[in-house]
This record gives structure tokens, sequence and C-alpha cells, in this order.
């Protein structure tokens, strides 16, 4: 694992109190039904997990990191935690209706890993990729502190472990086809 994205373990309280939630919208628009079984990959502390528990009948959640595990395994008890990495998932094959990953593919956006993916997901099964991205201003505003800060962390982080690069969609569509692309307006925080 890269030891930018094992820093999260080191502030998983913080990631919790900061992340926010997915839109509902999004979520309606993969299509599974109630009776699915489906995978949070890189589940962190349960943002999305939290989502998945009340629409689907079975859901599991794959974290790599014992401390943002810890937190999901506490907020979200309703779902299995387990330990396991995108590249190595804790599953057999064709466990699963559907795997979602929230705010973490481009950390591990490799042909292997979609063909892991692939390897868990049942016969047309659904993979889906969420991103939350601001758009427009913060209000109220963010202060200056904070920008340059943002700006300095994300000049260190290579290319490839920025969702601004776009580098993550390059093993796509991998196995899954069609790959769909669509954005969605989400004003809510948890």
């Amino acid at each position: 694992m890269v030891d930018l994205a094992a820093s999260f373990g080191r502030s998983a309280q913080a990631y919790e109190r900061g992340r926010p939630g997915y839109a509902e919208e999004a979520l309606d628009a993969v299509g599974l039904p109630p009776e699915a079984v489906v995978l949070d990959l890189a589940a962190g502390t349960g943002k999305l997990t939290r989502q998945l528990v009340p629409r689907f009948a079975r859901v599991l959640a794959v974290e790599p990191l014992d401390e943002m595990r810890a937190v999901l395994a506490r907020v979200v008890p309703e779902a299995e935690a387990l330990a396991g990495r995108a590249d190595e998932i804790p599953l057999p094959d064709g466990a699963v209706d559907g795997v979602f990953v929230a705010e973490a593919f481009h950390w591990f956006a490799t042909d292997a890993v979609l063909h892991e993916i692939a390897r868990v997901l049942r016969p047309g099964g659904t993979f889906a990729i969420l991103f939350n991205q601001a758009d427009g201003e913060f209000d109220p505003p963010l202060p200056d502190a904070f920008w340059a800060s943002f700006r300095a962390g994300a000049i260190a982080k290579p290319p490839e472990q920025t969702v601004s690069s776009g580098l993550w969609k390059m093993p796509l569509p991998g196995p899954f086809e069609p790959f769909a692309e669509a954005s969605l307006a989400w004003p809510g925080i948890d």
C-alpha cells in the first residue's frame, strides 16, 4: 500500500467527521434490487456503507486499514467489515451483485484490480465508482490557510493518486462494459 494511502489510518476519526456522504440519486442510478448482496471496497469509515445497508439485503465492507475498519465496525455494525485490499478481495468468485468504490479508486486503478473486482462479481453484476467533487464556492468560504495547505498537499501527490488527474480512468472499461459516467448535483453533507 502506498504510504500516502496508509496515512488515512492515522486520521480515521477526522476522516469520519469531515467526509460527506453520497447522493442518493447516484445510488438509485446503479439499479440494483433490494435483495442484492453488495461490496463497499476500500470502505474507509463506512460513509457509503451506512447508505448501502438500508438499501440492500447484505452489505460487505472491505477496508485494509485497521483504524478505519474499527470506526466502520462501530458506526455500521449491520455491515460485515472485512480486512482486505482491492487487489486481494477476501471473497469467493461470484460472491456479490455489486461492487461500490467511493473516493478510493484512484489509489488502486489497475488492470489487475479490475480483474479482481470482476472475479467477485456475479455474472451481470454492477461496478460503481463514486467521487464527491466540489462545484462552486463553499459557504461559508474556507480560509486562505486551508487552500494553501490543500494546494501544497495536492502538488506533493503523484498524479496517479489524485482524482483530478483522470488517470484513474485508464484501465476502464477493462472487463466492464459498457462504461458510463454521470455527474449529479449533491448539496448535502452528513
